[in-house]
């Protein structure tokens, strides 16, 4: 009885998960039920050999994400009913360590969107409210080469039209503004950041407030911030319907595709710097190194990936002052 009551007044005082949090723990623990069932093994109690089998068997196929939160989930099921949760055992922790360890040596950085994949990329963008959101979305993300949390924070209020372009501020996650971008006209319609934000002003109808939002099936557009995670969703379908790959490019790619474009025309590295918002050089400078590296590999009849939305111009007359 002591026992039982312990686990009563532990389970009443835990936090209580979120509702998308408790979907993505119910659906995780039918991945590993199904994992044990598929091999004779009980799942509820498993065993951290189990478990231990179960992240070498998903580091194969999953991210590092993916594989904590199953794990998250296994021990949120054992907890619930008052079982110690076999993710703490050591056998398992040293796997966990070694699958990290796999995953990074496999994983890949996005590769940079060059005019090619940028003018696929919003060719393929439906004429709908979600795709007038989309494409302003991917070129005002290569244009001032933001972040995902950075998209998804800006304001209205934070993007003006200006003789020369769109004039951005950029906010951090806590809403602080760290540094203003100007983003030059494209060079075509299709890629023309200012077009693409007037566009998508004219169809919210929006004048303040957060400046992307959720967009639903029947063009309805939500009233509060999208998380920072759907821009890479955004991208990551976007990418899909113009038959690019997912695993090669991402939400990450306007960014860098920003750093190569800025390099290849002879920019040096710290305007490249204040107009992403790169805190040291280093970065910038390994993606140049990375990109000169590839070019010098590239057969001389391969003709170079070629720049997307003329973004350098901003960044020599923010330069000149």
């Amino acid at each position: 009885m002591a026992v039982k009551a312990q686990v009563v007044i532990g389970c009443q005082n835990a936090p209580m998960p979120s509702p998308n949090t408790e979907r993505a723990y119910r659906s995780d623990w039918a991945d590993f039920s199904a994992w044990c069932a598929a091999r004779d093994r009980c799942a509820l109690p498993s065993t951290p050999a189990d478990v231990t089998a179960y992240v070498a068997d998903l580091a194969t196929k999953w991210r590092a994400t993916t594989v904590r939160r199953r794990l998250a989930a296994i021990a949120a099921r054992h907890r619930a009913i008052g079982l110690p949760s076999p993710t703490v055992d050591p056998a398992v922790k040293l796997g966990i360590a070694r699958a990290e360890r796999a995953l990074r040596s496999r994983s890949h950085p996005t590769e940079p969107l060059g005019r090619g994949e940028l003018q696929a990329l919003v060719d393929a963008l439906p004429d709908t409210t979600a795709g007038v959101r989309d494409r302003a979305i991917v070129l005002l993300g290569i244009g001032a080469g933001l972040r995902r949390s950075e998209l998804a924070g800006l304001q209205v209020s934070d993007v003006r039209a200006r003789a020369g372009g769109l004039l951005v501020r950029v906010r951090d996650r806590l809403g602080t503004v760290v540094r203003t971008a100007l983003i030059p006209p494209g060079s075509s319609p299709a890629t023309d950041a200012p077009s693409a934000w007037a566009a998508w002003i004219v169809i919210s109808g929006l004048r303040s407030g957060p400046a992307f939002r959720t967009v639903d099936r029947h063009g309805n557009i939500g009233k509060g911030q999208m998380s920072d995670a759907a821009p890479a969703a955004i991208v990551k379908r976007s990418l899909i319907a113009a038959g690019l790959d997912p695993c090669r490019y991402g939400v990450g790619s306007l960014r860098r595709g920003l750093v190569l474009i800025a390099a290849r025309s002879g920019l040096p590295d710290r305007g490249i710097a204040a107009q992403t918002g790169h805190k040291t050089l280093a970065l910038v400078r390994e993606y140049m190194r990375r990109d000169n590296l590839q070019q010098m590999n590239r057969m001389p009849s391969d003709p170079l990936p070629s720049e997307g939305t003329d973004v350098t111009g901003s960044l020599r007359r923010a330069e000149g002052g």
